[in-house]
């Protein structure tokens, strides 16, 4: 002991305990790769990914790149590693009524394949022609005509036996094709089951398998998990057409609420991923999801027909309106706003560690009517950052209440248990539509 301890006695207490907190800007991307054998790998940057064997041309490193070429874009992305490979399989149908002199192209991880009609097509000469064309070439697929339509499934080498790998990316002209995406089932589901039990630090998740089964698949498990986002895309045609036996129904008559589907005929880059990159940078609750333009990724043009039947399936989609390039409505599956739900993610989350931190660095807080205030402060100080966010109207009221100590039940007091925090605000939503009336007089 000091001389001066003898007449001044300090001590200084730190209540500096931190509580892991839910991050609700970082993007996952789930593809299956051989690049590195853990679970998962952060990266700040695509050379970094270079660095550790990914190439340009790897879905992964594609998906990454359409995320960093956002503003804003994220600090870091999560790369996830599927285990489960699978054999991408699907289906291109000539429209009816072939068109003369067109070149008909199949695009297969940017290789075309062009077969142009004569003066009388048909569509079983298209079919024929572009599986020879296929089959020729140097991409490891392998093509089947069924006079009607055409199958493509990844192999071995051109023409050769099917085999489970990396999928390819097929681009198509949706006016003179439709497209069925028929890939089977390839353990998606156990593929995040595996990547949430090596880590719970992203938000949002994208996959590089787009067919009805694995989506669906991948979308009950995001369901069941707390505070993450599945933004799915697909190429295939129903979505945009009439009917409900397409994947958007699927999910729509589901009603998942963590879970949002894009429809794209076009997904080289991968707009969904390019979604979740400029959006999950920004603060839960100040932005909507609707109206943004993602840089690197060519617009659909859609009918308004489709548009319509995309719509009224909760499928969102990326076209241009009014020479801008934009997203829309920026739902999930159930039709709730994919920014409602992130907000109330993220609402949810900190009022749980703000509470708890308030448990956990004080030696106790009393059961008084002073100590259950100091927990309904902690709930009032994130309705505050709500507010501050644009999550949650200030205009309106934030009403938290909280029993009396006196009339919490002695059972509950024995077992420490504070029941009946209650609050109540209004979500600030946003304005995705005006109806103007004007008049104009001489």
């Amino acid at each position: 002991m000091s001389e001066i301890d003898k007449h001044v006695s300090v001590t200084i207490t730190k209540e500096t305990a931190t509580v892991s907190r839910v991050g609700f800007g970082t993007p996952a991307i789930l593809t299956y790769h051989t690049r590195f054998p853990e679970v998962y790998r952060l990266y700040a940057n695509t050379t970094e990914m270079t660095t550790d064997g990914f190439t340009t041309d790897d879905l992964a490193y594609k998906m990454a790149a359409a995320m960093f070429a956002q503003s804003p874009r994220p600090s870091q992305i999560l790369v996830g590693r599927r285990a489960n490979s699978a054999i991408r399989d699907v289906k291109l149908t000539p429209r009816a009524n072939p068109l003369a002199s067109t070149a008909y192209t199949v695009t297969i991880n940017g290789t075309d394949f062009t077969f142009t009609t004569d003066a009388t097509p048909t569509v079983a000469e298209i079919t024929a022609g572009l599986v020879a064309l296929i089959d020729a070439g140097a991409e490891n697929v392998d093509s089947t005509d069924n006079t009607t339509d055409l199958d493509i499934e990844a192999a071995d080498a051109p023409g050769g036996t099917p085999t489970a790998g990396a999928p390819f990316i097929v681009e198509f002209d949706h006016d003179l094709f439709q497209f069925a995406d028929n890939t089977a089932d390839a353990s998606l589901d156990t593929d995040f089951a595996t990547l949430i039990a090596a880590t719970t630090d992203f938000y949002g998740i994208v996959a590089d398998l787009w067919d009805p089964t694995n989506i669906a698949d991948l979308a009950v498990a995001v369901e069941a998990q707390e505070n993450k986002i599945y933004i799915a895309e697909s190429q295939d045609s129903a979505i945009i057409e009439t009917g409900s036996s397409d994947i958007a129904s699927t999910l729509q008559t589901g009603a998942y609420d963590q879970t949002a589907i894009m429809y794209s005929y076009d997904i080289d880059p991968s707009p969904a991923a390019a979604w979740l990159g400029k959006q999950l940078p920004t603060t839960p609750g100040s932005t909507t999801w609707k109206f943004r333009t993602l840089t690197t990724v060519a617009a659909n043009a859609l009918t308004t027909a489709e548009v319509a039947f995309a719509d009224g399936k909760n499928a969102n989609t990326y076209t241009t309106v009014g020479g801008v390039n934009i997203t829309a409505e920026g739902v999930m599956a159930s039709g709730e706003f994919i920014d409602v739900t992130r907000f109330i993610d993220w609402l949810k989350a900190r009022i749980q560690e703000n509470v708890f931190r308030a448990l956990a660095v004080n030696d106790k807080i009393p059961y008084t009517d002073s100590g259950i205030q100091a927990v309904v402060s902690e709930v009032e100080g994130v309705l505050r950052q709500g507010v501050t966010n644009g999550g949650l109207n200030g205009d309106e009221d934030l009403i938290v209440t909280a029993p009396l100590a006196a009339d919490v039940s002695a059972s509950d007091k024995a077992s420490r248990l504070l029941p009946d925090i209650e609050f109540l605000a209004t979500l600030a939503g946003a304005i995705h539509k005006t109806t103007i009336t004007g008049k104009v007089v001489a």
